[in-house]
């Protein structure tokens, strides 16, 4: 036989090695997926029990883990967070059959079901219920995860799309790149530190901002944050109120320098007074009483003191420090008397 004959033979025996193993790879890839669907239907209409693993009960952790854990001999974790790291994060419009859906911020997730793909899941709801479709439409998940290892991007080994976990951080990539800075996936904003691509979560200085991110590392903004038992504000766009006020509803507050709420107490900017109830909102335009001590502010908030004030037909003195005269006062060398209620007798 010819040596070129032979080459030949080889070759197309080589050729068909490889189509052989890329439909090998790509058939086990979709029926890793079918097979897992496949399982979780099994166990459509068994009672939601909490605490439940299977296999006559389930919670829904319960119900993904062992359904994982049938199919490919793996386990994805106990409860829905450690789940969550089991595999590559993606969106939900990403999901395909097989995937985890979760509901809740990434490291907070409190629901989490098998997708169908096509908007559909399997889940077990809730005390109550049975195992049972459901739909994107009639309760929305927040995040997926890809745990088959064929997430659809992925290249060699290495996520080209999507968040990744690493020593316990997440880092986002695209096309491959690890991005840094804002990024905004659908219309929740993260940031990434812009050396380590780390996610952010907690307080994090941006420029010359304060920017808080939750534990998922959603941005929180255009809403009040307490952490502890202190208030702050954060502005539509997310930089937290600090050394300003801040009008919110009908009412102003004031923040201190550390964005933190003052409330309940006087606070004097420049030469001039304010009074901030519990609660943090302005006192203003009219009186108020404090520790049985009458007191008016301007419409602005500005307290009135050491001058006479008309009201109406009525004469009322604030002392230096705006305490309301009752009884009687000497004011620039003349005394004057003054009712339980403040008005002048003159």
């Amino acid at each position: 036989m010819k040596k070129s004959t032979i080459t030949k033979i080889v070759f197309a025996f080589l050729l068909i090695g490889v189509l052989f193993n890329v439909g090998t790879s790509k058939a086990s890839a979709a029926t890793l997926r079918e097979q897992l669907v496949s399982e979780a239907y099994k166990h459509i209409g068994k009672p939601y029990v909490w605490g439940g693993k299977g296999p006559n009960s389930f919670d829904c952790s319960g119900l993904t883990r062992y359904v994982y854990l049938q199919v490919t001999g793996k386990d994805i974790g106990g409860w829905t967070v450690p789940q969550e790291s089991s595999g590559v994060v993606k969106s939900v419009s990403e999901a395909q059959p097989g995937d985890l859906l979760f509901w809740g911020s990434r490291g907070q997730s409190y629901h989490v079901a098998i997708s169908l793909g096509s908007g559909q899941y399997i889940h077990a709801p809730q005390p109550g219920q049975t195992v049972t479709v459901g739909k994107t439409a009639w309760y929305a998940p927040s995040f997926a995860v890809d745990v088959t290892g064929n997430a659809g991007n992925e290249s060699s080994g290495n996520v080209t799309n999507g968040w990744v976990s690493k020593n316990g951080k997440w880092h986002y990539y695209k096309d491959g790149s690890a991005q840094k800075g804002w990024l905004k996936l659908g219309s929740t904003w993260y940031f990434l530190d812009e050396s380590t691509g780390e996610m952010a979560t907690g307080w994090r200085r941006v420029g010359s901002a304060w920017y808080y991110f939750q534990a998922g590392g959603e941005l929180f903004e255009n809403g009040w944050l307490k952490l502890g038992t202190t208030w702050y504000y954060l502005r539509s766009g997310g930089s937290m109120v600090e050394n300003t006020w801040q009008k919110v509803g009908v009412s102003w507050y004031y923040f201190g320098s550390g964005g933190n709420l003052i409330e309940n107490d006087w606070l004097k900017l420049g030469s001039t007074w304010y009074y901030l109830r519990s609660g943090g909102s302005l006192v203003e335009n009219g009186w108020f009483n404090l520790n049985g001590v009458w007191y008016y502010m301007n419409p602005g908030g500005s307290l009135v003191e050491n001058q006479w004030l008309l009201l109406g037909n009525t004469w009322y003195y604030l002392n230096p420090g705006g305490s309301m005269v009752t009884n009687n006062r000497v004011i620039n060398g003349t005394l004057y008397y003054f009712n339980q209620s403040g008005a002048w007798l003159g």
